[in-house]
């Protein structure tokens, strides 16, 4: 991820399985979203067993 120079947030993101790639880009004019739909993402996250976020940093070659 990268943030430039305009406040500009860019996130590259790659699917470990089946290497599915997305750019996403958020800027300061786009809609945010509710407390509601970050919480129903949240939910959505945890109740999923096979769904495991990893941190940049917990990231090992081959993985």
């Amino acid at each position: 991820m990268d943030i430039d120079a305009n406040g500009i947030l860019h996130v590259d993101a790659e699917e470990a399985r089946s290497g599915a790639k997305a750019l996403f880009i958020f800027g300061s004019d786009q809609q945010r979203l509710s407390k509601y739909d970050i919480e129903r993402h949240i939910t959505y996250v945890e109740s999923d067993a096979n769904f495991a976020a990893k941190s940049v940093y917990d990231h090992k070659p081959n993985d």
